[in-house]
């Protein structure tokens, strides 16, 4: 799916430009630790939170626990969502953008050894 996508020429040129512009990187702070980990967090409280929702509900056969949970459970990790991206920062989350585009561009790209950056 992923090779799929990189042969558009739009999503590549997108890659190839992001590339370029990487800055120097951040230093790794306390602050920038807990963001990102906090923004992971929130998509194991969600999907996770959903998974034991849904089979508390199932096996004590009482879907309120599922009605009421799951949706808590689901502003719950947004909040949490916001709270990492706070103490992320613009700056740093434009990195994390960056170092992301540059391992799909060297793990899918079909020119990875030509030197192109």
């Amino acid at each position: 799916m992923i090779r799929w996508i990189l042969k558009k020429e739009k999503i590549r040129n997108w890659l190839w430009e992001t590339c370029r512009n990487v800055q120097e990187k951040p230093k790794m702070t306390t602050k920038i630790f807990i963001g990102i980990s906090l923004i992971i967090f929130s998509f194991v409280i969600y999907y996770g939170g959903m998974i034991v929702c849904g089979s508390l509900a199932i096996y004590l056969k009482t879907p309120e626990i599922a009605i009421i949970g799951i949706p808590a459970l689901y502003g719950l990790s947004w909040l949490v969502w916001l709270l990492g991206m706070y103490l992320l920062g613009k700056v740093n989350y434009i990195y994390v953008k960056y170092r992301l585009a540059i391992y799909l561009k060297n793990r899918y790209s079909p020119d990875t050894g030509s030197g192109q950056a």
